[in-house]
């Protein structure tokens, strides 16, 4: 079963079944903890753009930074739904198979 996940401004927990990913053969992260960190860093990135454009809004910012941060967020929202994309196709790819 496919849990959904909510990207909202304080999300920051994944699904349990990411969360209960061990490493046991490998010496790097594992699948499960990049993912993590991918959303983490999409959610920090959509939140650094919010509080810089209430800065902007508040002539504490200039328009470069609102500009470049808003930018970095999208490209992490982009990255973030790739991800997503290709993992919903492989599970579809998988149920389809044939045992």
């Amino acid at each position: 079963m496919i849990e959904s996940v909510s990207f909202a401004a304080g999300a920051t927990r994944m699904p349990s079944a990411l969360e209960n990913a061990s490493t046991t053969t490998s010496t790097g992260p594992s699948f499960g903890q990049v993912l993590q960190q991918t959303a983490a860093d999409a959610i920090g990135s959509v939140s650094k753009a919010e509080a810089t454009a209430i800065h902007g809004l508040q002539g504490k910012a200039g328009t470069r930074e609102v500009v470049d941060s808003i930018m970095q967020a999208e490209r992490s929202m982009q990255t973030a739904i790739a991800i997503r994309d290709k993992l919903v196709s492989a599970y579809h790819e998988l149920s389809r198979m044939q045992i």
